[in-house]
């Protein structure tokens, strides 16, 4: 303990945590790690540094280890609230955990290098694998924590290593499309086993995923990134239909119906992305709405796991919320799109507005998917002209609840500067009616006006 206390400079620190969170504050994630890191050096005892770390980290994809942030934090003072909802209170930081410790362990792997020696000297090659392992469940778990566009040496990196891995494990990842996969793969198997044929099929299909992934969310390339996401999920379904009781040990996890769902979200996410940046040109309302409901449905007939926690969150739980969400949003874009005279147009936005109160209940209370969906189910509910102060209000003070929980652990940006941008809003629109209810120039029984619109 003395040698700690030896080499703590509380103000040096200080000054090291301010400059980090400004660095934060401006997108320079990378400089905002180093400053952080030094802080803690000078005063490693600090409680409130350790869970300031904790809480960016969530934000932060590259190289942070979250992992030593939350638990050190935990172990220096159980009591100290924030770092504890940070990695314990709260359910699904342990799921943005898994996620990020899968994201990390890709990007160690792939900037492993490449030679070493041994002992004599001797020049050894270093062959890195589980890349696309680790991108897959990283993705598939909690997508927030992954972010490329910082990251200039990644689309090298990425094809090099894609490269790598396919050749390997002989896949299929350019030799071929979901015909040419189901008629080798057949072969493979009878005259090699399922351990050849599972990995061959488990590299492929899991390059396909964070591929189609990255090329529509990173880059924009949303027609060959639905391509690549429509040749997975046929192939996906074609084993799972082609080896219904061969045991997930033998034929795969990917061919899991879990492992599928979740793939049907983050391509059903890209699809959203697209219609989003573009309009409903690669893909259309119709075709949102088609796959939202086949993802809920889905969800509903599949027994939940009541022991697996993050089990529950990742495969069940957050792809319910995700589609009820989508479905909510596209409701809401097809009204607006729609003429004033519109007869669908008032119930389109009633609909929107019960897809987003399903989604927050799909998502934990501490989660800041949760305070946005019940937002936009507010303001849908506003946006109707037929729903009365006690119900518009009600969901205020529900909103102002689930805020003071998520900001706990959702407080940095970017995503805490949107949780407090949003409770502005819900907080103008309440003060504002409740003080005209006091004034007598309404009542409860009132028709909502529309909620403010976001400023900044």
């Amino acid at each position: 303990m003395s040698q700690v206390l030896d080499r703590i400079d509380i103000a040096k620190a200080e000054r090291l945590r301010v400059e980090g969170n400004e660095l934060f504050r401006r997108g320079e994630y990378l400089a905002a790690v180093q400053k952080l890191t030094e802080a803690l050096d000078n005063n490693p005892t600090d409680t409130a540094l350790h869970a300031n770390c904790a809480e960016i980290s969530t934000a932060i994809s590259e190289y942070l280890d979250v992992s030593w942030d939350g638990e050190e934090s935990a172990e220096l003072k159980a009591a100290y609230t924030k770092a504890r909802a940070r990695r314990a209170a709260a359910s699904h930081v342990f799921l943005v955990h898994s996620a990020y410790e899968e994201l990390r362990k890709a990007i160690l792997t792939i900037e492993m290098p490449r030679l070493d020696k041994n002992a004599q000297g001797e020049e050894l090659r270093i062959v890195p694998l589980g890349v696309f392992h680790y991108f897959s469940n990283s993705i598939l778990t909690d997508k927030r924590v992954c972010g490329m566009r910082n990251w200039p040496t990644f689309p090298a990196q990425f094809r090099k290593q894609a490269e790598l891995e396919n050749r390997l494990f002989r896949g299929w990842v350019e030799s071929g499309g979901p015909t040419s996969i189901k008629k080798e793969a057949t072969e493979r198997l009878e005259a090699e086993g399922w351990d050849s044929v599972r990995a061959a099929l488990d590299v492929t299909i899991r390059i396909w995923i964070f591929t189609a992934w990255y090329r529509g969310q990173q880059m924009g390339h949303f027609d060959l990134s639905r391509k690549i996401f429509m040749n997975a999920l046929e192939v996906l379904e074609w084993g799972r239909n082609q080896w219904p009781d061969i045991p997930m040990e033998d034929r795969g996890f990917i061919f899991e119906r879990r492992f599928i769902r979740s793939v049907k979200m983050i391509f059903l996410e890209t699809m959203q992305e697209s219609v989003y940046r573009y309009g409903a040109t690669e893909f259309t309302h119709e075709e949102l709405i088609q796959l939202a409901e086949d993802i809920v449905n889905d969800v509903n007939s599949d027994t939940l796991p009541s022991d697996m926690l993050l089990l529950s969150l990742a495969y069940w739980l957050y792809p319910k919320g995700t589609a009820l969400s989508v479905l909510g949003w596209t409701y809401l874009q097809k009204a607006v799109g729609s003429s004033p005279g519109d007869l669908q147009r008032t119930p389109s936005i009633r609909k929107a507005s019960q897809y987003y109160l399903l989604a927050a209940k799909s998502f934990p209370e501490d989660d800041e998917s949760h305070v946005r969906c019940l937002v936009k189910a507010l303001e849908c509910m506003c946006a109707t002209g037929t729903v009365p102060l006690k119900q518009t209000l009600s969901l205020c003070k529900t909103v102002r609840g689930a805020f003071d929980q998520a900001i706990e652990i959702w407080g940095a940006p970017p995503y805490g500067d949107t949780l407090r941008k949003l409770l502005d809003r819900v907080k103008e629109f309440e003060d504002k009616y409740c003080r005209l209810i006091l004034e007598g120039k309404c009542t409860l029984d009132t028709i909502s006006g529309r909620l403010p619109e976001a400023r900044g």
